[in-house]
């Protein structure tokens, strides 16, 4: 029984052992893919762009699948490149294999993921090889956020960006013409291996920490669990709760509003300070970057050293700028599950949450449907200088309608509801 026992043991060590040998192979294999993602491209181009804004205001480039798909992508620098499962299907695309390793999204849903390429994908007439896309399919909570898809670091590493946003464009151009890129960057403040360490000063708690630039995130600054308790001793932050489609647990997010902090000596005023528990992480979000002309410097090569640098530059109104409310006041998000559009996020305390509306309540229409639900991420926009607005809700089997008013008292707050009869 004992030997029996140990040579079960030595073949389970064994099978570990070439699993983990199989996963570094595979690792080792997608890094070269991956590398080889930019040997297409000239040694000196500049291509200037307009500046293109997808409706959560990240920033993003049209880029051409197989000659034929044109689609703008959110430009991501702390991810890899993604797409919509449909995408994948409808183009003639190449299965590449799992991601190697198992992936955590922004929601905590893990999976292996597939990795497709096509064979072609460019940028205006910038050529690309080949670079692997992963799968994103429907039961992927981060499916709702891609739009067509997302460019990640895999392809933003391949040449150097320039966002010049007081122009309202952009500049690419090859990551090996340092002439090139020491015009494009006069007057701007570099920042040595700034895409992945920033440091970032906190002058009412007395705090620097380093944080990465992250496009993908759409907050103006997200903060770890210690940053937020400190903060938390000097202000009250706004607290929310968000459905999370993939397990039954929900999502609680805070918020500061007006926070002062330091960059590079530069003063920030007015910004949102957004702390995630399922996150935890230091991010430079995409809110931030546009309050700045900016250059993406991957790969910069100085000597025989590589460094992902950044170069940054205040716009002509930095001063004028501020974090718009996270939310409307009246404290509520939507957004689509299934087929259904459904109350995806609570203000606790707020407006909404007062009038007893809960989450994954069913919306059918709001102001009798005066806003089209379609446009829901423009719901905010819509709901900006209004006073009051009536949502309808299907709930336990009743069509019903709650009105919201800013000028009700919060203590007293009795919401209208009128039973609906279809």
């Amino acid at each position: 029984m004992k030997n029996r026992m140990t040579k079960i043991s030595i073949i389970l060590i064994i099978l570990g052992f070439l699993y983990v040998v199989y996963g570094l192979t595979r690792t080792y294999q997608m890094n070269v893919w991956q590398n080889n993602v930019g040997e297409t491209l000239p040694n000196s181009f500049t291509i200037e762009l307009p500046l293109v804004r997808s409706a959560d205001n990240y920033f993003c480039v049209r880029g051409c699948i197989n000659e034929n798909y044109y689609a703008d992508f959110i430009i991501d620098t702390q991810a890899n490149s993604l797409i919509k499962m449909e995408t994948v299907n409808e183009m003639e695309s190449y299965f590449w294999g799992n991601f190697p390793a198992l992936v955590r999204n922004a929601y905590g849903q893990k999976g292996k993921y597939p990795l497709y390429y096509f064979e072609s994908f460019t940028i205006q007439s910038l050529s690309f090889n080949k670079p692997l896309f992963t799968g994103i399919s429907k039961s992927n909570a981060i499916y709702d956020l891609l739009d067509t898809g997302v460019i990640g670091k895999n392809i933003i590493k391949q040449l150097f960006w320039k966002f010049s946003l007081d122009d309202e464009k952009m500049i690419l151009f090859s990551n090996k013409d340092s002439s090139l890129l020491g015009k494009e960057t006069e007057n701007y403040v570099k920042i040595e291996n700034g895409l992945f360490k920033s440091s970032l000063y906190f002058p009412d708690i007395s705090t620097h920490d380093d944080f990465l630039v992250d496009l993908g995130c759409a907050d103006a600054i997200m903060v770890n669990k210690q940053i937020f308790t400190a903060l938390a001793e000097l202000y009250s932050p706004k607290k929310y709760v968000f459905f999370r489609q993939t397990t039954k647990k929900n999502d609680t997010i805070y918020f500061f509003d007006q926070i002062d902090f330091e960059w590079n000596n530069i003063q920030i005023s007015n910004c949102r300070i957004t702390y995630s528990p399922i996150t935890n992480r230091n991010l430079i979000g995409v809110e931030v970057m546009n309050r700045f002309n900016f250059v993406l410097a991957y790969n910069e090569k100085k000597r025989d050293r590589i460094a992902n640098n950044l170069y940054i530059r205040p716009r002509n109104n930095f001063q004028d700028f501020k974090s718009d409310p996270y939310c409307s006041d009246f404290g509520f998000f939507i957004g689509k599950f299934g087929d259904h559009f459904i109350i995806r996020g609570i203000e606790i305390g707020g407006l909404a949450d007062k009038a007893g509306i809960g989450i994954k309540d069913k919306i059918t229409g709001i102001d009798h449907s005066n806003f089209d639900l379609h446009d829901y991420k423009q719901l905010d926009l819509y709901l900006k200088d209004k006073e009051s607005v009536i949502l309808e809700i299907e709930k336990d089997g009743r069509r019903i309608d709650i009105k919201l008013s800013k000028d009700a008292h919060p203590l007293t707050l009795l919401p209208e509801k009128v039973l609906r009869i279809d």
